[in-house]
């Protein structure tokens, strides 16, 4: 800046400077060399950011809203400066912290695609925030970032954005940061004092690990029953025969006698259930691989 180029034409001596090079040659047993001295001049106007691993003291001017800093090349005096005068100095100038901030809401029950095309308005509005859409085995976590700025500003835009989201998606959102999908059923379901058992084909136990997952599970988690063979449907959740040859294992009403079966047998409040083709085999044009028919028994109503 002009400023800088003025006050560089005007040196002065700096006593604490020239103090710290004195005591660097006395440290090591040798008189000063009188060039030594030209340490200690600094350009008159600049606040010196002094030294304190070596002699080269730091500069640093202010023109306006430009802040110029000056400072030794050797790493370890200027990392020092830089962490001890350079840093508080700018923290000072510009009143908050600068910085990357951001903000996940995490989502189940639609695809990506759905997702973007229901929050194409929302986007549209979006100032600085940047959203990622991040697809998971449980749903789509979209992140909401802002790669620099004020702290209160950047956090101001992450919460609108947030709300908004939030409000366009309704229940497709159930958490928000580091909380799973099992966590947020677990406490749902501790609120509600509820238990849950579960009935698995395809899935061989997942669900049930899942769930286990979540320390304290065991006040809501009563059980579950893996039932590949259609023998064990019939015999450990009372899965009709009729219904295993009409519609066969892979079905909706087999999926659900399965959610009914456990619930009454393990007498929980709540059935929940999975059957279907995981593959890579065993799949066919009418039941093709992936095929996963999912019910809720709850005594009251049936989901599936």
């Amino acid at each position: 800046s002009s400023a800088a180029s003025d006050v560089y034409k005007r040196q002065v001596l700096d006593h604490r400077v020239l103090r710290a090079v004195e005591r660097h040659f006395q440290d090591r047993g040798t008189p000063m060399p009188v060039i030594s001295t030209q340490q200690a001049l600094v350009p008159q106007g600049a606040k010196v950011l002094y030294n304190p691993v070596g002699t080269a003291p730091g500069l640093f001017f202010s023109s306006g809203e430009k802040l110029l800093f000056l400072l030794p090349g050797v790493p370890v005096e200027m990392k020092s400066i830089f962490e001890e005068a350079v840093i508080p100095v700018v923290k000072e100038a510009v009143g908050e912290k600068r910085g990357a901030y951001q903000r996940t809401i995490r989502t189940t029950g639609a695809s990506e695609s759905l997702i973007a095309q229901r929050l194409s308005n929302v986007l549209k509005k979006a100032k600085r925030a940047q959203l990622a859409f991040l697809p998971l085995p449980t749903g789509v976590d979209l992140r909401i970032a802002v790669s620099a700025g004020y702290e209160r500003l950047a956090q101001k835009e992450i919460r609108t954005l947030e709300e908004e989201i939030c409000r366009e998606l309704g229940e497709l959102v159930y958490a928000k940061d580091g909380e799973t999908l099992e966590q947020v059923i677990g406490c749902l379901l501790t609120m509600k004092r509820l238990t849950i058992s579960v009935a698995e084909s395809c899935t061989g136990g997942l669900i049930a690990d899942r769930i286990t997952d979540v320390p304290g599970s065991s006040d809501y988690f009563l059980g579950g029953v893996v039932s590949y063979a259609d023998e064990l449907k019939e015999k450990s959740l009372k899965v009709k025969k009729k219904t295993l040859k009409e519609y066969g294992a892979v079905s909706s009403q087999t999926a659900l006698e399965m959610a009914q079966g456990v619930r009454k047998s393990l007498k929980s409040d709540i059935g929940l259930s999975a059957t279907g083709v995981a593959g890579p085999t065993g799949g066919s044009p009418e039941i093709p691989v992936g095929l996963v028919y999912v019910a809720l028994s709850n005594g009251k109503e049936n989901l599936y």
